[in-house]
């Protein structure tokens, strides 16, 4: 958890260093995951419309999860009418995830159906918000990711969070 903390801390460092410049952030955002999984998170915005989401989880010393999906962005959605809603984000999108055990003898039901597995592999579906504050290089958003557990056993999983970024 030490860990966490101290990444919070550097990103918070950056976005209060540019808090309160009149600019706006760039296409590439790197922030966290508090969530399940808490994670290390990175977002790339290839047009305003279409984005690529990623992140790394580390689950103390039982797994490694990484995850991509592909959004589809659409803004002012809500209306535009007023600038904190002109400034939300809503997205839907597909992605797929990796789970990796670090130990031979684990004990992840959600992801695995045996102890001795080495791998999981799941397709996911994102559904989410992103506020994207136009006073600062900010991105904070809300996420829902319902999906499944492919291989090597069927299982549903059901993630998400709230996602924080620093856009440059």
């Amino acid at each position: 958890m030490k860990r966490w903390g101290g990444i919070f801390i550097v990103l918070l460092t950056l976005v209060s260093a540019r808090a309160f410049a009149d600019v706006e952030g760039g296409k590439f955002g790197i922030g966290f995951v508090i969530g399940e999984p808490v994670a290390i998170s990175g977002k790339y915005y290839v047009t305003s419309e279409k984005a690529f989401d990623f992140a790394l989880s580390i689950h103390e010393d039982q797994f490694w999860q990484v995850y991509g999906d592909y959004h589809y962005v659409f803004p002012g959605l809500f209306g535009r009418s007023v600038k904190f809603v002109d400034q939300l984000n809503p997205y839907m999108g597909f992605g797929a995830l990796v789970v990796i055990p670090q130990k031979s003898d684990h004990d992840q039901a959600q992801y695995f159906d045996k102890r001795d597995q080495k791998y999981a592999f799941g397709a996911r579906i994102p559904v989410g918000v992103e506020w994207l504050w136009g006073r600062a290089p900010l991105g904070v958003g809300l996420e829902l990711s319902p999906g499944v557990i492919i291989a090597p056993s069927t299982e549903a999983i059901l993630q998400g969070g709230i996602t924080i970024r620093y856009y440059f």
